[in-house]
């Protein structure tokens, strides 16, 4: 039997409704890094917390867990049967919480000769996690257009400023915990190395027009 890790219930976790600015933001620029840095997302795995015995609030915390313990691992050091040579664990990911189902979306870079090994790993990993899974709690498919997906991912945004980074705001539910990340090679500062800017900055009246929308908001 999987023993399930458990936060104290007298621990605060932070709570969100929607992914803030500076968030969105990074994890926008964090696809257009990693396309700089010939390591382009490739594929998109969803995981459904909802098919698992895992509470909600533990979601967050139990995917950090995933992705450090066991995709981390594994991206770095694969078997040396397998021939398979390491990579640097690349990618981006978000929580969402709506219509009574969490689940992560993660966007992520995978070597052609690692996605076999990939798939039959997940479930395990996830399982390892969150404990038994049921049918399709796990998904992953080719992310063709990578900016396109990591648009998807971001409809979750604070609707003052989602039209910046996705396609508009659909509300995305209550996630405890960080609600949104990305690899550490794909950062602000692998952004200002690779001379990467905007092709248009906010106008000083679009700055004050979303000052007042956020004032409003905040009321």
């Amino acid at each position: 039997m999987v023993e399930i890790e458990t936060i104290p219930s007298t621990r605060k976790l932070r709570q969100s409704h929607h992914i803030k600015r500076k968030p969105a933001s990074n994890l926008y620029w964090a696809v257009r890094v990693a396309e700089a840095s010939s390591l382009t997302l490739t594929h998109s795995a969803t995981l459904n917390f909802s098919l698992t015995a895992c509470p909600s609030r533990n979601v967050s915390a139990a995917f950090q867990k995933l992705r450090t313990n066991y995709f981390g691992k594994w991206a770095r050091r694969p078997a040396k049967k397998s021939g398979a040579h390491p990579f640097v664990p690349t990618y981006v990911w978000v929580i969402e919480a709506a219509g009574d189902q969490v689940a992560v979306h993660w966007l992520v870079y995978l070597p052609t000769d690692r996605v076999a090994d990939f798939h039959v790993r997940l479930p395990t990993w996830f399982t390892a996690i969150a404990g038994k899974l049921e049918h399709g709690a796990t998904h992953v498919v080719k992310a063709p257009t990578p900016r396109g997906a990591a648009a998807y991912m971001l409809k979750g945004t604070d609707p003052i400023y989602a039209r910046f980074y996705s396609y508009g705001h659909t509300p995305q539910g209550l996630v405890h915990g960080k609600r949104s990340g990305f690899s550490l090679n794909l950062g602000p500062s692998v952004k200002r190395a690779l001379g990467l800017k905007p092709r248009m900055r906010y106008s000083e009246q679009q700055a004050r027009n979303i000052a007042r929308q956020a004032d409003h908001h905040a009321l």
